[in-house]
């Protein structure tokens, strides 16, 4: 079954990447649809790779100055949303962020500051920082003040906020590093400063 996951997240490189004659990215459109029928409707533990294809899909569609699906996005939003598992959380959170989706930046604040399972805030976190959504750096920033919490997410936590460029958190970052007694939470202050 590991094949037919990797096959859905392929599946959005391939659909992103330009052909050649008349409609270069017309291939674009089927593996889209492909992908967001097994987000809606195919077997559930499939549907969190196919959010990753989707996701794979749209950040490699920008780069080739692409727009993607809002259509997608507003699918992905609405897994998220709907979603029970931390790990399809997490699976579509990092799929938004791959998207640079702002529209789901306040949901994505609300998922971090609601959410208890780590690993789930951990990937929520990524997400908000591949976005590039400047306005989660606070909501960021509050959790990663608090070592222990700071420790739970670990090094995702100091990423995220080093993608977002949170420069005014450098004081704080640099307190936690020296004062801290959890090495987890220093990995994390070390991982947002650098």
């Amino acid at each position: 079954h590991l094949a037919r996951r990797y096959a859905l997240t392929s599946s959005g490189l391939v659909g992103s990447r330009e052909g050649r004659g008349d409609d270069p990215f017309e291939g674009t459109a089927h593996a889209r649809r492909d992908l967001l029928h097994h987000l809606a409707s195919g077997r559930k533990e499939l549907r969190p790779w196919a959010a990753m294809g989707l996701g794979v899909m749209g950040h490699w569609l920008r780069a080739a100055d692409q727009e993607p699906s809002t259509a997608a996005d507003t699918a992905l939003r609405g897994s998220m949303r709907r979603a029970k598992r931390a790990s399809d959380l997490g699976a579509y959170a990092i799929a938004a962020g791959r998207r640079r989706d702002i529209e789901a930046t306040e949901m994505l604040i609300d998922k971090v500051d609601r959410v208890r399972d780590g690993d789930a805030r951990s990937y929520v976190a990524l997400g908000l920082g591949m976005i590039g959504a400047r306005r989660a750096i606070e909501p960021l920033s509050a959790v990663m003040v608090d070592g222990e919490e700071a420790a739970k997410l670990g090094s995702s936590l100091g990423l995220a906020l080093g993608l977002l460029g949170a420069s005014e958190v450098v004081p704080k970052l640099t307190t936690q590093l020296e004062t801290s007694a959890s090495d987890a939470a220093r990995l994390a202050a070390l991982s947002a400063l650098g």
